[in-house]
């Protein structure tokens, strides 16, 4: 009785001058709305990708023309609700394929929304980049919470440094926000103290780079009163930014880690992983692979792993584009990898009933129709259809979830 359904929502798509998209999702929510903005960075060459990422996670926590970082950081906090910049990727299909963006979001009140788009432009448009001392202090930031990070906690920097290996978006990823990235952070915290004035002009330069509407995408989920204000006011941002060409570089020649590799950290246990991608594995993902992946957890891994060699906790996941099993806190190395070893015999040999699997399924399927809020779930259905995800994708999952069989866990 399961039913194959999911909420949709109404979604509009305005091309605008330069390659400018302006979408919008309605939500059914009061005069609140979540803005995304997008600007397209395919253009930076390779060799520059560690400046654009320092670049960005400066934006907003320098001096612009107009207020001084301390006070842009209370007009971020106050109208922005303390949203910065990042880096991400809108992939698509096997995720060779993507588009490397800046991009920033923030929550906010109708009321206030000029407000809200004035300092988002004043950061865009007038951040300055003549004053080496900010730069140094967060780039210091930086260092000692990637290392923190590395330490104790490299569960994503393994993640990403595994997967990196299965397709060119995550080894982007990977390679402009992990151990590559803090190598970098190293060089530049001394060459600010050497040569600061070399890396200001970098970023000077990385500046004029990415400061560019073609190709940006606004983003925006929110009633109907305010997805009309949204689309007349965002086209005076729009329109104040330059509009250059774009000359996409190819990333897929970028660094990728090993096959097989080991991160030395200072800490007296384990984090193993081991990955594979559906291609690798001669397959395709299914849904069918939601309630599977439970029952690996819940019946093998978890017990051997975990109660049995005692490790703090594991991972057992059927991403979009590989299976990974990861243990976490392990204080073993070769008897984990063993058990991962001995999968398929557990599964070949695995004595489950329809009734059993039932359990799985509905774990599955409640996990999968989770309701997120009405402003994540049309940011989501925007987030879904710049991937090239259809609402005809999502029921489809549904029903491979609904409809796993116990041969289907052999298979």
């Amino acid at each position: 009785d399961l039913p194959i359904e999911v909420k949709e929502y109404h979604l509009n798509d305005i091309s605008y001058s330069d390659g400018v998209r302006i979408i919008s999702a309605q939500a059914y929510v009061g005069a609140t709305g979540l803005t995304s903005l997008a600007l397209d960075v395919s253009g930076v060459p390779a060799e520059k990708l560690f400046y654009l990422q320092l670049y960005t996670s400066l934006l907003g926590k320098m001096d612009t023309q107009k207020y001084s970082r301390e006070q842009l950081a209370t007009q971020v906090m106050r109208y922005l609700s303390g949203a910065g910049f990042s880096i991400s990727t809108i992939p698509q299909k096997d995720w060779n394929e993507f588009t490397p963006i800046i991009i920033t979001s923030w929550i906010g009140v109708m009321n206030e929304y000029d407000e809200q788009l004035a300092v988002v432009k004043e950061i865009l448009l007038n951040t300055k980049f003549d004053n080496a001392d900010p730069v140094l202090d967060i780039v210091k930031q930086q260092i000692s919470s990637l290392k923190n990070q590395i330490t104790n906690n490299p569960v994503n920097i393994l993640i990403m440094r595994n997967l990196a290996l299965s397709n060119d978006c995550i080894n982007y990823q990977s390679y402009i926000s992990g151990l590559e990235y803090y190598n970098f952070l190293v060089e530049v915290e001394q060459a600010l103290q050497s040569n600061p004035d070399a890396v200001l002009a970098q970023l000077k330069s990385m500046h004029e780079l990415v400061l560019n509407r073609t190709n940006m995408i606004a983003m925006f989920a929110g009633n109907e009163s305010s997805i009309a204000q949204y689309e007349k006011a965002i086209k005076s941002l729009i329109d104040s930014l330059p509009a250059k060409a774009i000359v996409p570089q190819d990333y897929s020649l970028l660094q990728t880690p090993a096959q097989r590799e080991a991160i030395a950290i200072d800490t007296p246990v384990q984090y193993n992983m081991i990955s594979a991608t559906y291609e690798d594995m001669g397959t395709q993902y299914s849904g069918k692979y939601i309630p599977i992946a439970s029952v690996i957890s819940e019946n093998y891994i978890t017990p051997k792993i975990r109660f049995g060699y005692g490790a703090y906790d594991n991972i057992v996941n059927f991403s979009a584009t590989s299976f990974m099993m990861v243990s976490y806190r392990d204080p073993n190395i070769k008897e984990t990898f063993d058990v991962y070893k001995e999968l398929p015999e557990f599964i070949r040999n695995i004595s489950l009933t329809q009734e059993e699997l039932d359990r799985y399924i509905l774990k599955a399927f409640s996990s999968y129709t989770a309701t997120t809020g009405e402003l994540s779930g049309a940011s989501n259905t925007i987030n879904n259809y710049l991937m090239g995800k259809s609402t005809e994708d999502q029921l489809k999952v549904l029903q491979e979830i609904k409809s796993t069989t116990v041969q289907d866990v052999k298979d």
